[in-house]
């Protein structure tokens, strides 16, 4: 599933995507790959010219996923979440 909101950047609107995820019994079949080929397809078919990406170092599928559609890896940050109740 895939959840966005809107945003501000650099004084436009602009859609963040904020989790996608693929069910465990359907990992290492190819579906992430194939849906975000066709969603990057389909932002640089509609004139983005790029598109970024936030993924922790820890989640080697996710980083060879974004490696293998040509995501290029600039800096390194750690971020933190913190839950309260």
């Amino acid at each position: 599933m895939v959840f966005s909101e809107k945003m501000k950047v650099a004084g436009a609107q602009a859609r963040k995507f904020l989790l996608h995820a693929v069910a465990e019994e359907c990992r290492g079949r190819g579906i992430a790959k194939f849906l975000w080929s066709r969603a990057c397809e389909e932002l640089f078919a509609c004139g983005h010219e790029q598109l970024q990406s936030s993924v922790s170092a820890a989640n080697l599928a996710v980083v060879n996923l974004y490696s293998s559609l040509g995501f290029r890896f600039r800096e390194v940050s750690d971020v933190y979440h913190r839950f309260t109740l």
